[in-house]
């Protein structure tokens, strides 16, 4: 290995805070002398840096820091234990880079914030679609198709794991619709319209025919 590609693994501890404190402040001293060093850091930064942006710096007390530094490199290394010395930083780094791609991961797949369904004709029945939003609890659901029964009323509604249907309210017939449910509506759930009488069910349940129905996904 050369002296340059030690450099650069130098300049991945160093940004990423690894180094002990007594390498740090010998590698500061180069930095102000080094432009080549002072390159792989640059480098090293960038590549990190989109890690950074939802978090903000904050460091230990420097009493901390220093007990830390004692524990972890307290004993010298010597010139016959270099590889050793190498593979244990890479295997540092790498978990410390694992850890932050697998929080990066977690944030990611919990920042989809919407579901989505197209409800499709069962029989007879219209097609719906329908959007919800995790952040706010609102579902809104279009009209795909032109929809016209007189003197009936269309009532949505979630079916969950249980397999109990709760009521999210009425359908318009030409309109979007748009309701707070007050539920976590999971990926799974199943939407249904129902053929109600005016006013809607009576029951708490469907009490007429199934129209349209699908299931939520991500999107």
């Amino acid at each position: 290995m050369t002296d340059r590609e030690d450099d650069d693994i130098q300049a991945a501890e160093y940004i990423i805070g690894l180094m002990p404190l007594a390498d740090r402040k010998e590698f500061e001293t180069r930095l102000q002398t080094d432009t080549i060093l002072a390159a792989h850091v640059n480098d090293w930064t960038d590549r990190l840096a989109p890690f950074n942006a939802d978090y903000a710096d904050s460091a230990p007390p420097p009493a901390v820091k220093d007990a830390i530094d004692q524990r972890l490199f307290a004993s010298p290394v010597g010139r016959g234990n270099w590889w050793s010395a190498l593979r244990i930083r890479w295997a540092v780094i790498t978990a410390a880079l694992a850890a932050v791609v697998l929080v990066l991961g977690l944030q990611i797949l919990q920042a989809q914030p919407k579901l989505v369904a197209q409800l499709d004709p069962v029989e007879m029945g219209y097609r719906f679609a329908a959007t919800y939003n995790r952040d706010t609890g609102v579902l809104t659901v279009s009209t795909l198709e032109a929809v016209d029964i007189p003197d009936r009323a269309l009532e949505l509604w979630a079916i969950g794991e249980a397999g109990v249907p709760m009521s999210l309210g009425l359908l318009t017939a030409s309109e979007d619709f748009a309701i707070s449910t007050g539920l976590k509506l999971q990926p799974g759930t199943t939407l249904a319209v129902s053929l109600e009488p005016l006013g809607g069910s009576r029951t708490g349940a469907p009490t007429g025919p199934v129209l349209s129905a699908g299931v939520l996904s991500d999107v």
